[in-house]
């Protein structure tokens, strides 16, 4: 239970320090490297064209294959499409009301 609490607490220190814009959700990935970038326009015309894609903390994520596993169902996650997501990851932001910091997994 102790290393469970400790866990707990160090992953609301990520939460807090991501909030704070001191640290990105990606950690080290963050730099990007071999990674392509992709126009603001370009994601709004594949999302317009079905793809399920998001954004998150800069990055774009395709939800396609998780949807069907996401604990809170495909429904919220269809929300999720075309859209940046960083906020509601580290519950800045509310989905339907309903206001969620998600796991060290998750994150």
């Amino acid at each position: 239970f102790r290393n469970r609490r400790k866990s707990g607490a160090t992953h609301l220190k990520r939460v807090d320090a991501v909030r704070r814009g001191s640290m990105s959700l990606w950690g080290s990935v963050a730099e990007g490297k071999g990674m392509q970038d992709m126009s603001i326009d370009n994601f709004l015309e594949l999302t317009r064209q079905g793809s399920p894609l998001c954004i998150v903390d800069g990055f774009v994520i395709d939800i396609g294959h998780f949807m069907e596993f996401h604990p809170g169902g495909s429904r919220i996650l269809r929300f999720a499409i075309g859209s940046d997501m960083s906020e509601h990851l580290i519950g800045q932001r509310d989905v339907d009301g309903v206001y969620h910091v998600h796991s060290p997994t998750a994150l």
